[in-house]
């Protein structure tokens, strides 16, 4: 986690997320790049030496057998990218896929993941059960033969309790996907710290 979930963290993210900011796309990307950087995730997956090459262009289907990691984006409802009119994370997921290529480890952001039927937004739901209960069974993969075989980082904007990461995992665990970590920009503080 980058920050914790109050104060100028939280107003920033909000802006950025509901209210259209998306000259925060930079930032946060940036934050992004950083805590790939300190994360340990690069070292674990380097495999051959860092290269002077630029990465490629990621787009939000491009993989490929030579790929070592995908970094998935934790999916919003359809309700919620209409509302938004964008994929929020997606430039997030770009940079950091793009860190990890410009350390040697091939890498690609795609869009793997989808809820059907999700009702509220995440951050409304108040108790780990009804977070838990939002996302049961409402995550899927968009093509398993994408993420089968494959390591996969997962990136989200805000951990409250857990649950998306969690339900995201098992998605991608239910396809023969590999976590290898996951990454947010801000985490919700306990209820004794609010």
């Amino acid at each position: 986690m980058a920050g914790t979930y109050q104060g100028h963290v939280r107003r920033a993210i909000l802006s950025w997320k509901d209210h259209g900011d998306t000259e925060c796309d930079k930032a946060f990307s940036q934050v992004c790049r950083q805590l790939v950087a300190g994360s340990g995730i690069i070292e674990t997956l380097q495999t051959k030496p860092q290269t002077l090459s630029q990465p490629k262009p990621q787009t939000e289907r491009q993989t490929g057998s030579q790929t070592q990691i995908l970094v998935v984006p934790a999916p919003s409802s359809p309700k919620s990218m209409r509302a938004r009119g964008r994929r929020h994370l997606w430039p997030l997921a770009k940079a950091t896929a793009a860190e990890l290529a410009a350390a040697g480890v091939e890498a690609c952001a795609v869009n793997a993941l989808r809820t059907r039927h999700v009702q509220g937004k995440a951050v409304e739901t108040h108790s780990a059960l009804g977070r838990a209960a939002r996302l049961d069974g409402q995550l899927e993969v968009n093509d398993p033969g994408l993420i089968a075989g494959k390591k996969v980082l997962i990136l989200d904007d805000i951990v409250t309790t857990g649950t998306t990461m969690r339900r995201c995992a098992e998605a991608i665990r239910g396809v023969r996907g590999s976590v290898v970590g996951g990454l947010a920009l801000a985490a919700v503080p306990p209820p004794a710290e609010r």
